[in-house]
């Protein structure tokens, strides 16, 4: 074989690795040394991009869970002197926002706390792409979703509601927290991703 021969051959190889292909079926992280003395120009291979990691599940889990919960509560009872399921909460929060003139400050925290942590636990098991590409949207979010939980707790606490709670009542103040719960593990999900 002529040197011309040899050299045309070398940078098809080079051509081939290059662009990311490997001629022997080995994967591309596992041939990345080759690769690199080939044609040093070439990108590192991101391993985690290729395989799935549990840990991309992990801050999903307890933000279905808080879906799953927050919809039991509007089928199960929520005090014990109340009878009808929680789902009834909902025309007296609209006639509460039609006519908030009797409203007392601490049922207008309960109530601004329950109206952001409702929209918070229904959209965040959908924008979890948004939390983990934008930090400012997972801080916000995070902000909010902390206070709403807070500030809810505050109020049923803060009226010695919680001995009245059954089923319906626990689960919508578990809910929050397990909202809130799940966006914090996209923040550790994306601070370690950042140390990578």
């Amino acid at each position: 074989m002529s040197v011309e021969a040899k050299e045309t051959a070398k940078t098809k190889v080079r051509f081939r690795h290059c662009i990311g292909f490997d001629i022997r079926g080995v994967p591309l992280h596992s041939a990345h040394r080759l690769t690199k003395s080939l044609c040093p120009s070439a990108p590192v291979p991101h391993t985690r991009a290729m395989t799935k990691s549990p840990r991309n599940v992990l801050p999903l889990t307890p933000m279905i869970a808080a879906v799953l919960v927050f919809a039991a509560f509007h089928f199960l009872p929520v005090q014990k002197d109340w009878d009808e399921p929680g789902w009834g909460i909902w025309p007296e929060v609209y006639d509460v926002l039609m006519d908030p003139v009797g409203l007392d400050p601490l049922d207008g925290i309960g109530l601004a706390s329950f109206l952001m942590f409702s929209l918070l636990i229904v959209s965040s098991p959908f924008l979890i792409g948004v939390w983990r590409k934008s930090k400012l949207a997972w801080q916000l979010a995070t902000i909010f979703s902390g206070l709403g939980a807070a500030g809810f707790w505050v109020m049923i606490l803060g009226q010695g509601g919680a001995g009245d709670l059954v089923a319906g009542g626990w689960c919508l103040m578990v809910a929050p927290v397990l909202n809130l719960a799940g966006l914090l593990l996209v923040g550790i999900e994306n601070s370690r991703a950042a140390q990578d």
